[in-house]
């Protein structure tokens, strides 16, 4: 069963842009203060009771995160609860996250995999494991390729396949060291065809 996707409600307060809860819930997985967000993209999760509902930035929305985190990794929310102040953009200012590392320069055509929540990532299902997957070797839709922390909460990550990806594929190399802080969207690891 997939995980059914909300779209946040833009509100507009003269030049402030604001993206609201579109229901009752519990927000978590919050995008970081200086996080960029654009149409389309996935900003969190609402818990409305006990499932887990996507949270996607409306179309024609795109600008930078601003203020604090939420005080809580389950925040409680009413509906039109404010959750993002977005500051706007410059043209093509949509890149990267600004807490992203500096030295990792992806080209547009890289085949890259991105974290589904923010936790903290790790390669391995304990630390005395083998990884789940290591550079080098075959992907194949549904194979594990680590897993994500949140709250002692663990999270299998999946390699989800699928016609947008080529058919013979493999890790080419991790970006996230192991037990590493990420973001949602943030890129785990790249793969490359062949």
């Amino acid at each position: 069963m997939s995980t059914p996707v909300l779209e946040l409600i833009e509100e507009r307060d003269g030049d402030e842009l604001w993206l609201c809860s579109p229901d009752v819930g519990l927000f978590t997985n919050a995008q970081l203060p200086g996080d960029l967000l654009a149409a389309g993209a996935l900003a969190g999760q609402l818990m409305i009771l006990g499932r887990a509902h996507e949270l996607r930035v409306p179309a024609r929305v795109q600008g930078r995160v601003q203020g604090s985190s939420p005080e809580l990794t389950h925040q409680p929310v009413a509906y039109g609860t404010r959750l993002y102040h977005l500051s706007p953009l410059g043209d093509g200012a949509l890149d990267t996250p600004s807490h992203a590392p500096q030295d990792q320069t992806l080209g547009t055509d890289a085949l890259v995999l991105k974290s589904p929540q923010t936790g903290r990532f790790y390669h391995r299902p304990s630390p005395t494991d083998e990884p789940f997957i290591s550079p080098g070797q075959r992907l194949v839709a549904g194979q594990e390729i680590g897993m994500i922390e949140v709250m002692k909460t663990f999270t299998t990550v999946s390699f989800p396949g699928g016609s947008e990806w080529p058919e013979k594929i493999h890790l080419k190399e991790w970006l996230a060291e192991d037990g590493a802080e990420v973001t949602q969207g943030e890129p785990l690891g790249v793969l490359e065809e062949g």
